[in-house]
């Protein structure tokens, strides 16, 4: 179909193909402009084909656009727009277009078969379960079945346990089963649809998480459910990969934390010291310096060296625990390791006083320099802030156990810390709360990091005058 147009789009001229296949007569188009046929959705990039085409002369500009016909049908008219306005013979922009309408709803129907193909693809590796509600089905005494996938997904060959509600539900994790029966439940009073994710443990121990779907089959003239069933998915993988990137940014964010940190320390607690050095070092050039003030110059150039000392230490720290290996784990005993830390610090019976309490679990299988490291300095810190007003100043620790973790809670009743005014610092670098008593805010922080590294949690609760309570939670 050929339409002559002028550079804004009016029809100047419409063959008789565009004639026939539209419906309009030359009347109707000559002198007007194609957006008044053109659908609103393609107005713009219509408008936009002309003013590419007037742009560049003689060159074909791809359009693809929906028309409307003399009998209000919408046709898809697929072509090109060339200007050849500058041509002596046409002088106008010359549109050539076909109608694609039936290949458009073709390619329409299609994506839809495409779709829907993907979604069969993707529902046929899933196993399906059914609960029949007649008592008694042929085959089925339960009025239970499953398919072969859902014997897999469970750990089981076909048929080699018996389908069965019991079954079913024995299978479920058991810190998922009471919410999963409470939603299955509500579902089926209310013949609504259900779609949750949960874990399962197969028969050798391995846990695995799926997502089922399930809907009831109601008797449209009782009312009554027929059936219910639905699907169920292994998507341990889709849950390790979510649990994977939510470490990964988690790593990430903490790892810019400590990059914030660490560029802290170097412009600042760093920085301050080499800065007294230069300034002292300038001074006893001077050959004209008396003793007194020599002296008290190379005792600044000492307190700087050993604070300068004391920072580089601390970056030391930080970096080390990013890059001690993990993976080199040992048989640690809590008793031992307390017993150890004791002799280390030197601590005095009769001035601090350490119980401890491991008869609920007395060993954990982890990296010992960082669990030393740790159980130092949680107690240097309670001997540290201890009230000395008190004959009775004392720390315990007692460990307990569950399924799935280790728990070990430090308990003093020293200074304590102000954890309304001091919340979100108290695992702070270089934070302290207590500053009459000399210290570089690094023990809490070092914890908090290498308990992390070991990936546990640490929690705090404290009060001021009564003691501090530091919980650590490791997974075993």
């Amino acid at each position: 179909m050929l339409t002559l147009y002028d550079s804004s789009g009016v029809t100047l001229y419409s063959s008789q193909a565009v004639l026939q296949n539209t419906g309009y007569s030359a009347k109707q188009l000559v002198g007007n402009s194609i957006l008044e046929f053109t659908h609103d959705d393609d107005t713009a990039h219509t408008r936009d084909a002309f003013a590419e085409a007037n742009r560049r002369p003689s060159v074909a500009i791809p359009l693809a656009m929906r028309e409307r016909y003399a009998d209000d049908t919408w046709h898809w008219l697929e072509g090109t727009l060339t200007s050849l306005l500058n041509e002596p013979n046409v002088r106008a922009v010359v549109g050539s277009f076909r109608d694609v309408t039936i290949r458009r709803r073709t390619e329409d129907q299609l994506r839809d078969s495409q779709r829907m193909m993907a979604n069969a693809e993707r529902i046929a590796h899933m196993g399906s379960w059914e609960l029949d509600m007649h008592a008694s089905v042929p085959g089925v005494p339960n009025g239970v079945r499953w398919s072969d996938e859902v014997y897999r997904i469970y750990g089981y060959e076909s048929g080699q346990i018996e389908a069965t509600i019991d079954n079913f539900y024995r299978f479920v994790h058991p810190d998922d089963r009471e919410a999963l029966i409470t939603k299955q439940t509500n579902a089926f009073i209310s013949h609504s649809k259900i779609a949750v994710s949960h874990r399962i443990v197969r028969p050798d121990g391995a846990i695995r998480w799926v997502h089922q779907e399930g809907k009831a089959d109601v008797d449209p003239v009782t009312g009554m459910i027929i059936r219910f069933g639905g699907t169920l998915r292994d998507i341990t993988d889709i849950k390790l990969a979510e649990l994977e990137r939510a470490s990964a940014v988690k790593s990430l964010v903490q790892r810019n934390t400590d990059l914030e940190q660490f560029a802290f320390i170097v412009s600042h607690d760093l920085r301050a010291p080499v800065t007294t050095i230069l300034g002292l070092a300038s001074l006893l050039e001077y050959e004209e310096l008396d003793k007194k003030t020599t002296d008290e110059c190379v005792a600044g150039l000492v307190t700087s060296v050993k604070k300068l000392d004391d920072t580089i230490k601390d970056l030391n720290a930080i970096i080390d625990v990013s890059i001690i290996p993990l993976d080199n784990h040992d048989t640690v005993w809590f008793g031992d390791i307390v017993r150890d830390v004791c002799l280390s610090l030197g601590i005095d019976e009769d001035d601090f006083t350490i119980t401890t309490d491991f008869s609920s679990v007395d060993v954990i299988h982890i990296l010992k320099s960082y669990m030393y490291s740790i159980f130092y300095n949680l107690i240097a810190n309670s001997v540290k802030y201890r009230r000395l007003q008190t004959s009775e100043a004392s720390l315990h620790i007692e460990s307990s156990r569950t399924e799935n973790t280790v728990q070990l809670v430090f308990s003093d009743n020293g200074l304590g810390i102000n954890l309304t005014a001091h919340e979100n610092d108290i695992f702070g670098l270089h934070k302290r709360f207590h500053p009459d008593i000399e210290g570089r805010g690094m023990g809490l922080y070092m914890v908090k990091k290498q308990v992390e590294a070991l990936g546990g949690t640490i929690a705090a609760s404290s009060i001021v005058n009564k003691g501090t309570a530091f919980t650590l939670t490791f997974a075993v």
